[in-house]
């Protein structure tokens, strides 16, 4: 009897330490599901690291296009730039060379016409304008003293040596070549101003340096 009480707690123990085979069998299941999945999940791991070096890949190469891309636009930007400078240049030059083709011919430099009168004096001009010369071609004869460009136009200022009377020309000095204390003989149809009472040759006919 002593013998068959101390046998029972250690069968006991021998029976409750053991699992049944189904358990077993589930915890094996079990456990090959969870490395099935874990073999999947290394597998997807391993093709998203793929893609993710694919998707670098493809972004390095996209961003280097880019700025290929860019460098080449702003060079033909460059280009066009310089394009539209040289046309806006060459058009430029077209339009003065219209306008200077269309312009009124400036007066150039002629030989005075042969005349039966001798070349009038200033102070004789002056004391015989009204009776005499008024709205006539006259020939005057005398020494430029001075040259400007008024806003009624180019002047050349002329007067008789030793005298203080003068006569304005209505001419561009530049175009004839006419410099202060050049003696000069001019031929036109001489006015009066009314502002000043200053006697005028507008539009002389010729000027030609003696």
């Amino acid at each position: 009897m002593k013998k068959s009480f101390l046998l029972l707690p250690i069968l006991t123990v021998l029976l409750t330490g053991c699992v049944s085979q189904s358990e077993y069998d589930a915890l094996k299941q079990e456990n090959e599901s969870l490395k099935g999945k874990v073999t999947e999940l290394q597998s997807q791991q391993q093709k998203a690291a793929e893609e993710q070096s694919n998707l670098q890949s493809q972004l390095q190469k996209q961003t280097e296009e880019n700025t290929n891309l860019k460098g080449q636009l702003q060079k033909e930007n460059e280009k066009l730039k310089k394009q539209v400078g040289d046309l806006q240049k060459s058009n430029q030059e077209l339009k003065s060379k219209l306008q200077a083709k269309n312009a009124p011919p400036k007066p150039k430099a002629q030989v005075a016409a042969a005349n039966t009168n001798s070349p009038i004096e200033i102070d004789t001009l002056y004391r015989n304008f009204y009776k005499s010369y008024n709205g006539k071609t006259v020939t005057v004869t005398g020494v430029v003293y001075n040259t400007s460009n008024y806003f009624d136009g180019p002047q050349i200022h002329i007067l008789k040596e030793g005298t203080t009377k003068s006569i304005t020309i209505y001419a561009d000095a530049a175009n004839y070549e006419i410099i202060e204390d050049d003696k000069i003989l001019v031929t036109g149809v001489a006015t009066i101003n009314g502002r000043n009472g200053e006697i005028e040759i507008k539009y002389p006919t010729s000027i030609k340096r003696m």
